[in-house]
């Protein structure tokens, strides 16, 4: 029997890393761990990233002996706001030579500018502006890198005739990949669409128009007809898809998790105890928290409890405790500021932006790992299965009856609160620093840790492939 061929559609892949690190590692793990399928990738040349992405992924590909294609892109906005300025640049020309003077003279502007406007101009304009919001969003539609579905789409055919793929797996968001992939499957392929958030009512993006959310609603429903499979990253997720499906056979739908990878940390530059977790070396309680920080992703509870903690006047001399933040910081208010009010910048280590591998040291060396997760049902960070392979003690700030808050109980990683409960975090703080003072570090060991290896969860793909069937 030949081997099973697969295409896997990512935006992010090395050398991408950065902000799209959580992108960049879905499709690398599921490839570095499915030894019996040929394996394709298509993305985006690294030239085309957002100049914020950082390039400096520590795994150089391929990985797995994955055949990979980068593409350019086309953006068809470009295009239209050229040809929209060529014409302005025409009317202009032909207005200076027809009058005397350009419209766009100062003196002409002035003018516009004062004239007596009538209820029926100013609803005549506000119609315009609605409808040059309307096109703008629909022209770059789904996402910003929607500029790369045609060129993606091109290469892709051409890999399914050339190669005989069998598959598509296109991993979202950003969701221009998932659409690139349904248009790719139309040869006949069958799709795999990999949600790793949610498209329809997430709510990081609440405030998307109504425009957008209904478009969004019409790509998701005829991206799950056209697939073979769904895979949601969590259960919780697969459950709004079913019942936001009910005429849908609900064996499509497949939780598919994250995971870790234990080869990430083979350089890991700390030394580990018996059980992996790092030992620390001085009587500070670090707490790290990896990740943006941003929206509804806010410790101002952490830094409530910090607050408790040091008014109660216990630790104000020896900085018992230490914030740790790795990632940017894009909070709506002056969140230095909220730190000098509550005397509590001393606490707070702001390393920002780092490469992973830098990254998990820092994690190697903390005594907490922290994941802030608020108002959210559906969906579980993905720097969650580093913090259990490191057998670290994790606090969450979550809601307890969403997916995230389940896991921690089903399977008890670590210790969860609401983000109202500053008394109880600060309780936890205070524990958890007697106690490394009393031991020297803080031992977990997860009993479940091995359930989240991306080996086993990868084995499940490949076998789903070979098998054609559950």
């Amino acid at each position: 029997m030949s081997r099973k061929k697969i295409l896997f559609v990512s935006y992010f892949y090395p050398p991408a890393a950065g902000q799209a690190l959580p992108g960049t590692q879905r499709s690398l793990k599921f490839i570095r761990h499915m030894p019996n399928v040929d394996k394709y990738v298509l993305t985006v040349e690294p030239g085309f990233y957002p100049d914020y992405f950082r390039l400096d992924h520590p795994q150089s590909v391929p990985v797995a002996d994955e055949k990979i294609a980068r593409t350019g892109v086309f953006d068809i906005f470009d295009k239209l706001v050229a040809l929209k300025n060529s014409f302005s640049v025409k009317s202009s020309n032909e207005n200076v030579s027809s009058t005397g003077a350009s419209i766009n003279a100062p003196g002409a502007m002035f003018a516009i500018g004062n004239r007596n406007e009538s209820d029926t101009d100013r609803q005549e304009k506000g119609r315009f502006q609605w409808l040059k919001d309307a096109v703008s969003e629909t022209v770059r539609y789904p996402d910003a890198i929607n500029h790369w579905i045609w060129p993606a789409v091109k290469a892709g055919l051409s890999l399914i005739r050339k190669e005989g793929i069998e598959y598509v797996f296109a991993t979202g968001k950003p969701w221009s990949a998932i659409i690139a992939g349904m248009l790719m499957a139309t040869t006949g392929v069958k799709l795999i669409v990999d949600f790793r958030d949610p498209w329809v009512d997430n709510p990081f993006e609440r405030d998307r128009s109504p425009v957008h959310k209904a478009m969004d609603r019409f790509f998701e429903k005829k991206v799950v007809r056209k697939a073979e499979w769904v895979f949601l990253n969590t259960d919780y997720l697969r459950q709004a898809f079913v019942r936001r499906y009910p005429y849908v056979p609900q064996g499509k739908f497949i939780t598919m998790t994250n995971g870790y990878d234990a080869s990430d940390f083979i350089e890991l530059e700390t030394a580990t105890n018996s059980s992996g977790a790092a030992a620390q070396s001085d009587n500070r309680l670090v707490i790290t928290h990896a990740g943006l920080l941003y929206g509804l992703r806010d410790p101002i509870a952490v830094f409530r409890a910090l607050t408790l903690c040091c008014k109660a006047g216990k630790h104000q001399d020896d900085r018992a405790f230490v914030f740790r933040q790795l990632g940017e910081i894009t909070l709506g208010y002056d969140f230095n500021r909220f730190l000098e009010d509550n005397h509590v910048s001393d606490c707070f280590e702001h390393v920002g932006l780092v490469p992973y591998r830098e990254c998990l040291n820092y994690l190697g060396q903390s005594d907490v790992l922290l994941i802030i997760q608020p108002d959210t049902q559906t969906q579980i960070p993905s720097k969650l299965y580093e913090y259990i392979y490191l057998n670290k003690p994790i606090l969450t700030i979550a809601p307890m009856d969403g997916a995230l808050g389940k896991m921690i109980k089903n399977y008890g990683f670590g210790d969860i609160y609401d983000p109202e409960d500053t008394q109880g975090i600060a309780a936890y703080l205070e524990r958890r620093l007697a106690e490394k003072r009393q031991t020297g570090n803080l031992d977990c060991r997860y009993a479940h840790r091995s359930a989240f290896d991306v080996k086993n969860i990868a084995a499940e793909f490949e076998n789903l492939i070979i098998s054609g069937s559950r």
